[in-house]
């Protein structure tokens, strides 16, 4: 026991030394002078961060487990059911056991709609939803942009290194915490029928 401490130990000393070593041998980046009129934005990134980002985040987690919990009954009774008829073996007649079957594959079907109805409504919701969250920073980004002296702006993603002084996401994300701090208040929406 003594044995396999010291050797894992051993092996987490030389783990820490490699990887202290890796990061010692990444070289320094020096930054050239910022081009004037050139701008980078991080968007996802400034979704992801902000606070009303994080809390249509945590709620389309809460509308999933709701669809969880509804559709969770549905699936029981079905599993109950189907277990039933595998385990009925010679007690039920031919056509008993055909039209138990056709039951289950119908209740079967019928679950399998609506789930993917409830599916279809989370993404819809999800979609308008981080629709109004960029129309919100639409004008934001337009604001700095004009501000910054901005005749470009790329997608930070999309660029391996950036002087920071080109990069607008900090400034968007806080006029964006600052304008909405959060999404109003929402729950799943029905998809309207020109779109399912």
């Amino acid at each position: 026991m003594k044995t396999l401490a010291t050797s894992a130990l051993a092996l987490a000393a030389v783990l820490f030394a490699g990887s202290a070593q890796a990061q010692a041998q990444q070289p320094t980046v020096q930054h050239g002078a910022p081009i004037a009129g050139l701008c980078a934005l991080n968007l996802q990134g400034v979704f992801a961060r902000s606070t009303a980002g994080q809390g249509l985040n945590a709620r389309l987690q809460q509308l999933q487990q709701e669809i969880a919990g509804e559709l969770a009954p549905y699936q029981q009774t079905i599993d109950a059911e189907d277990q039933a008829l595998s385990n009925s073996g010679a007690s039920l007649s031919d056509a008993e056991r055909q039209q138990r079957g056709q039951a289950l594959q119908q209740r079967f079907a019928e679950f399998q709609q609506l789930r993917q109805t409830r599916l279809q409504e989370l993404e819809y919701t999800e979609f308008m939803q981080r629709r109004a969250l960029g129309a919100a920073v639409d004008p934001i980004v337009a604001a700095v942009y004009q501000e910054r002296g901005c005749s470009i702006l790329l997608n930070r993603g999309e660029v391996f290194y950036l002087n920071p002084q080109m990069e607008i996401s900090e400034l968007v994300l806080q006029r964006l915490n600052q304008q909405l701090p959060s999404l109003p208040a929402f729950n799943r929406m029905p998809v309207p029928a020109q779109q399912q």
